[in-house]
């Protein structure tokens, strides 16, 4: 689909060098943002999005602790090896947010937004529930529930004496269940 994205909007001018290797001489651009999107990284579209929005986001959270996110993802991190606290300040929006969730008590989203997957996470929800339509938002909560109500307690018995992993897990699951 890129590439036909890619050849839809963009027209190339090529030339053959000295050594007989095709170049690409001039670019041609007649590519619509939307088609652009479609095509860039999400590293791009980042910055695409921070160009854009220079003085005032409307989305109020940065996108680059989903950006963080997502690339441990890509890269198969250990997010579970980094459950230590303090490695992250979150921000008001973030801050006030979780703070709405009456059964996470000040002290506990002090201590968990500090951790960076879980921050990250977080920061995804929020962006999540501001731009998806209810109901793809609502489909997708229902799997997201799935996994964290069926999937992540298959074999809980594995991990019931990891304090640290079992205490972010419930931190998370209330921030599901908020949503959910």
């Amino acid at each position: 689909i890129c590439r036909d994205l890619i050849n839809k909007f963009f027209v190339f001018k090529t030339s053959k060098n000295s050594k007989g290797i095709q170049v690409v001489d001039s670019i041609e651009v007649h590519c619509p943002i939307w088609a652009f999107v479609e095509i860039i990284s999400f590293g791009e579209f980042v910055k695409l999005y921070d160009f854009y929005y220079q003085e005032q986001k409307p989305l109020k959270v940065s996108l680059k602790p989903i950006l963080s996110l997502r690339n441990a993802c890509a890269h198969n991190n250990c997010l579970i090896n980094n459950l230590r606290s303090g490695q992250t300040h979150p921000g008001l929006v973030v801050a006030t947010f979780v703070s709405k969730i009456k059964s996470i008590s000040k002290a506990v989203r002090n201590k968990y937004l500090k951790v960076r997957p879980i921050f990250e996470f977080v920061n995804l929800l929020i962006v999540y529930e501001e731009v998806v339509s209810s109901d793809v938002k609502n489909n997708r909560y229902k799997e997201l529930k799935s996994l964290i109500n069926e999937r992540m307690r298959k074999h809980s018995e594995y991990y019931e004496n990891q304090q640290l992993l079992t205490a972010s897990y419930k931190f998370i699951k209330k921030i599901v269940d908020f949503l959910a």
